[in-house]
């Protein structure tokens, strides 16, 4: 295999491919109840919008076309991701193709990026958003070094086509091109390409981009902000604001090693002391990156000035995923030939491309001697066919998007509500013959309708239903342990006539 690679380094692309096919295709073989995101995605792709809540739409609207493409369907659920994230391998292998001199370092860099947890598997497992940014990001990287090295109007439409996309996959991607422009400000050789006319074509179509979400941000800034603020900050009371900087540094370090470890390790590991002794060499472009993820750095500690104190190591995928070529690019610029290191590098990845797929997949059936349910072990439908076996709902209202997300993967043609989302209405025809049915998890066989559910049915003006009408069915998980069964509730309601009071 590393023969094959050495013959032509660009072939790289070919396994990323294969091995993204091969995670669609375990995904396809797992239990289709869904992840938190997953869910999101199918319970939001019921309607077309200008933003959803906390996170801006891109991957929404992705989602949705292809939903609308080819069906409501675990293979357009997790395609849509896997193709994603092969584009993610692809503008950052383009993006080390213009520059490196030695071609041999290319499926080093590439392949790299699955020393990164949060890009390898956590992507994998569940995230949505922080897919989208990264692979805008990894757009925006190769639109950024193409401008600064063959500047052209493409380029520069490029650059303002990637800003914008990155902006609407998620607000913290707009530290990274804040970050490259004080890079390129503070280099007297690039700062040229700030002050060409060019730039204001990228700003506009950026802006343009941007602009319909924009104002719906404007117009729903306590929805949008509210859980994101809530993300950065760890809620606790601080007994004074030094505390709450310590903290924030703290939570910051900690996302660093979390991010960086893996990848420091790998290298540590392969290339020993030429990784070392590759600190003191460099170019402009090592040196051009150094300068973007300190400006990082520095953004991200004002942030944490301003009051953010819980900084996830996701939230700096799309900020700090450039490590693994600023590292290669010095070992490349100290005169090691990528050749050498090709061989064990190769093992490396051939090892971790292996093992995430089988542990994404050996989960679900090992929780059959564990009891560790996840929760695509949860049978969604199961309970829902037992509890629609003799008539079909006109509405099916849950209290969590997370139910309502993995029954409508099923039954796409049936529309889904949620106490836990109020943005939207979801239309409906619920009528005698097709009542509404409300659709939640017992923790115990004791515990009636969650308080959420029976607020909705206040909202909607609603009768609630008396505990007679309130049932519940036990449902084994997949790959169950002995009787091991999750317990649904439910109750039907029949809505009042059209026009009654």
């Amino acid at each position: 295999m590393t023969e094959w690679l050495k013959a032509r380094p660009e072939r790289v692309f070919l396994i990323v491919a294969a091995y993204f096919a091969l995670n669609v295709i375990v995904r396809m073989a797992m239990p289709h109840a869904l992840e938190s995101d997953e869910a999101e995605q199918v319970f939001f792709a019921q309607w077309w919008a200008l933003g959803y809540g906390p996170q801006p739409p891109f991957y929404n609207w992705l989602q949705h076309a292809v939903f609308d493409l080819f069906g409501v369907s675990m293979l357009a659920l997790s395609a849509t991701k896997c193709v994603l994230l092969f584009l993610i391998y692809l503008f950052y292998g383009l993006t080390a193709r213009m520059l490196l001199k030695d071609r041999s370092w290319l499926p080093i860099v590439v392949l790299s990026l699955l020393t990164i947890p949060q890009i390898s598997f956590e992507a994998q497992r569940d995230l949505s958003h922080t897919v989208a940014v990264t692979f805008a990001a990894s757009f925006f990287l190769f639109a950024t070094v193409l401008t600064l090295k063959r500047p052209s109007l493409s380029s520069y439409v490029l650059l303002g086509l990637t800003s914008g996309l990155g902006l609407l996959a998620k607000y913290n991607f707009a530290l990274l091109p804040a970050a490259v422009f004080v890079a390129v400000l503070a280099d007297r050789d690039l700062r040229a390409r700030l002050f060409d006319w060019r730039i204001l074509v990228s700003a506009a179509i950026a802006i343009l981009l941007f602009l319909p979400h924009g104002v719906w941000l404007a117009e729903n800034l306590q929805a949008a902000s509210a859980n994101t603020i809530g993300k950065l900050t760890s809620g606790d009371a601080h007994s004074n604001i030094v505390t709450g900087w310590l903290e924030g540094i703290g939570s910051l370090a900690v996302a660093l090693i979390g991010f960086a470890g893996v990848t420091l390790l790998v290298y540590a590991a392969i290339f020993r002391k030429a990784l070392f002794a590759s600190f003191s060499a460099g170019t402009p472009w090592t040196r051009f990156f150094e300068r973007v993820m300190l400006a990082i750095l520095v953004f991200i500690v004002i942030m944490i000035l301003a009051g953010a104190d819980n900084i996830k190591d996701r939230w700096l995928t799309p900020l700090l995923f450039l490590l693994p070529l600023y590292f290669c690019l010095k070992m490349e610029a100290s005169g090691l030939a990528g050749s050498a290191l090709l061989k064990p590098f190769w093992r490396t990845a051939a090892v971790i491309m292996t093992v995430i797929p089988a542990a994404l997949f050996l989960r679900m059936p090992l929780a059959h001697f564990t009891g560790d349910y996840q929760r695509p072990s949860t049978n969604y439908t199961g309970a829902f066919d037992t509890m629609t076996v003799d008539r079909t709902p006109g509405l099916v209202v849950t209290d969590r998007k997370l139910y309502a997300g993995s029954l409508r993967l099923k039954h796409p043609d049936i529309p889904f509500a949620t106490s836990e989302f109020s943005l939207f209405e979801t239309p409906h025809h619920a009528d005698a013959d097709h009542p509404i049915l409300l659709f939640w998890i017992k923790k115990s066989s004791d515990v009636g309708m969650p308080a959420s559910l029976l607020g909705w049915l206040d909202k909607a003006g609603l009768p609630q239903p008396t505990d007679q009408e309130m049932k519940q069915v036990a449902i084994p998980y997949h790959y169950a342990r002995g009787n091991d069964a999750e317990l649904f509730g439910y109750a039907w309601i029949i809505p009042p006539p059209s026009g009654s009071n």
